[in-house]
């Protein structure tokens, strides 16, 4: 039996309640057409400005008046915020608290309040919350430990801190397996490329997200793991046999519904899938494009909700991403999803000034034009608005259940927390390569230089250095100084570390504004390594985010460490990732993660080759 199988059955999703049917069947009896429709919409608040400054981008830290009465007057059903709107702790709990005010006064249902905290580099939230290494160190730490608490532990912790500021959704975890090291949207937010692992990884950590209170999400349905590209900007798409997609992209989600643990919510994922469903359907410009699996009635139900038998809440990705926003207007998009059999619609429209208010009130306009013209089956959306009456009625997002007491803001970031964060980053360093034994580091004396392709990257290892007391360490970013000045640096050192970071995607950091890793950063990472090595220096090379680009510097490197977190200090907030690192160098600390997915050679033309480092691969140090 599948480990998925075996071990997502402590997820329990309490899915099918009798009661709880009955009470929200009543709740649905008692709704008018544009309030069911509300609850399948949930908005997200990102900018607000004035009339007169229509294309100003400041972020709404707090919900304006006119905002709230149109979610009021619309019955809307929920909320996303992002980076943007975040501020810090306290701004944070006071914007969701507004934002539970605001439902009608007669209305049973409370709002979802949803935030995106993925941890590892997809960072919402202040750094003052444990945000963990991301799921691919999850995997490394599993594979190397098999320790399944780590995962529930995980989910726990995140819940607990995200629900202390007032989310009660929280769009995580990821559930696509990363089937090719090129792709730049799951990546290393994947736990691995193996589905059961995978599987069994999402299962344990929406375990622990529902033992702290909140709603988790897997997506992206029916799996994002196969592109090279991302939804938000076009549409990729899936290019792989149907028993493939079985296989891999469907099997972590059949797996949680045949044990009987569904998760509460599924996002689905903008990309076509010609395997699943290779039909067309009409751009705006009335151009012919393949179907959205977001858009896909064969994907979202006849796949999901018959044959994998699903009983949960769907949601969207969001709308205003490349592969939805590019292609259709926001009323067609969002019945077309409807008509998909989609129960909830993230962010359709995009409200940021009073003037824009009126919009969702036209669009909920034509959604309830649509319902009574028959393109919205009326029996389908009353199916539909009971599965996210239920799950809110499960997990007391009513009326009375917002009075529950929301955690003490002196969780975020305890001790208890933070030690959790600390396992699991020391559990996924993983060794991969070390020619004759130049690890671990014994004379403290060596002179080391730093090379990272951020300074907060090349400060956090040089602090863990000098703390191990090797004191005669220097660092810095890669574009920071001269080729002469590294040059100067290096021919000082008797060892020299450099960090790259394999990822077409920038990270999502609202709190740094430091850039990511560009292709000029990972040729100047191979010039220093190739100059230290042509003067005899030992050279360590450290994957700092996604372990793939360990094969590009395999012929030059003395040591190859892959850290799966490209983060290090900021401003005094510390990340854990790299100076565990450092531990592992200078032999404070065993290596003990194994590799959670296969890293393949390239094959020289921009695929990829036979593998060179197998998932479960790792030396012991």
């Amino acid at each position: 039996m599948p480990i998925a199988l075996l071990f997502v059955a402590l997820l329990c999703a309490c899915l099918g309640n009798p009661d709880v049917q009955r009470r929200a069947d009543r709740i649905v009896d008692g709704m008018d057409t544009r309030q069911k429709i509300g609850q399948k919409i949930m908005m997200g608040l990102r900018h607000w400005c004035p009339d007169s400054e229509p294309t100003c981008r400041d972020d709404m830290v707090a919900l304006p008046p006119a905002l709230a009465a149109t979610l009021r007057d619309n019955a809307i059903g929920g909320v996303v915020l992002l980076g943007g709107n975040i501020v810090d702790l306290e701004q944070t709990r006071r914007f969701t608290g507004q934002i539970r005010q605001a439902r009608a006064p007669d209305n049973p249902l409370g709002m979802l309040i949803g935030i995106d905290a993925q941890g590892g580099n997809a960072v919402h939230l202040p750094r003052t919350m444990a945000a963990f290494p991301g799921n691919m160190a999850l995997g490394a730490a599993f594979q190397g430990s098999r320790d399944s608490s780590l995962a529930v532990a995980a989910g726990r912790v995140r819940a607990t801190e995200i629900r202390a500021v007032g989310f009660n959704v929280n769009f995580a975890p990821v559930v696509d397996t990363n089937r090719d090291p090129r792709n730049p949207v799951v990546n290393v937010h994947a736990y691995g490329d193996d589905a059961d692992t995978v599987g069994l990884l999402s299962g344990l950590a929406a375990q622990g997200a529902r033992q702290a209170g909140v709603i988790s999400a897997f997506k992206h349905f029916p799996g994002h793991g196969g592109t090279v590209s991302g939804a938000h900007h076009g549409s990729p798409r899936v290019e792989k046999p149907r028993a493939d997609a079985y296989a891999a992209d469907l099997a972590p989600y059949r797996h949680a519904i045949e044990s009987g643990h569904a998760p509460d919510m599924i996002m689905t994922a903008h990309i076509p899938y010609p395997s699943l469903d290779s039909s067309e359907i009409a751009s705006r410009t009335g151009e012919p494009i393949m179907v959205p699996a977001t858009l896909s009635r064969r994907i979202q139900h006849d796949l999901l909700r018959e044959e994998l038998g699903y009983r949960g809440v769907s949601i969207t990705d969001a709308f205003y991403m490349s592969g939805i926003g590019e292609h259709f207007e926001p009323a067609d998009a969002v019945i077309k999803a409807f008509q998909a059999d989609v129960d909830i619609v993230l962010m359709p429209l995009d409200i940021h000034t009073p003037a824009q208010v009126q919009a969702l009130s036209r669009l909920m306009d034509e959604l309830v034009a649509a319902v009574d013209s028959g393109k919205i089956d009326r029996a389908e959306l009353d199916r539909s608005v009971s599965r996210i009456v239920q799950m809110k009625l499960r997990h007391r997002i009513t009326a009375n259940g917002e009075r529950d007491a929301l955690p003490d803001l002196s969780v975020i970031g305890s001790p208890a927390h933070r030690e959790v964060e600390t396992r699991i980053a020391r559990a996924s360093i993983t060794l991969l390569h070390n020619e004759g034994q130049v690890l671990p580091l014994k004379a403290p004396a060596q002179r080391v230089f730093i090379l990272a392709p951020r300074a907060e990257q090349a400060e956090a290892m040089r602090r863990r250095f000098v703390q191990q007391g090797h004191a005669a360490t220097s660092a810095a970013a890669l574009g920071a100084m001269s080729w002469e000045a590294r040059k100067q640096a290096m021919d000082k050192a008797d060892v020299v570390v450099i960090g790259t970071m394999a990822d077409a995607a920038p990270p999502v950091k609202k709190f740094t504004g430091i850039p990511p890793a560009t292709p000029d950063q990972a040729q100047q990472a191979r010039n220093a390594m190739e100059y230290a090595k042509e003067q005899g220096k030992s050279v360590i090379h450290v994957a700092l985010r996604a372990p793939y680009d360990a094969v590009d510097y395999d012929d030059i490197a003395d040591a190859t460490l892959a850290a799966y977190s490209c983060d290090g200090d900021e401003s005094g907030l510390r990340y854990p990732s790299l100076p565990l690192l450092v531990d592992v160098m200078v032999g404070a600390s065993p290596a003990t993660g194994r590799l959670p997915v296969d890293i393949p050679m390239p094959d020289g033309s921009g695929g990829v080759g036979p593998v060179r480092y197998a998932r479960g691969f790792g030396l012991s140090l």
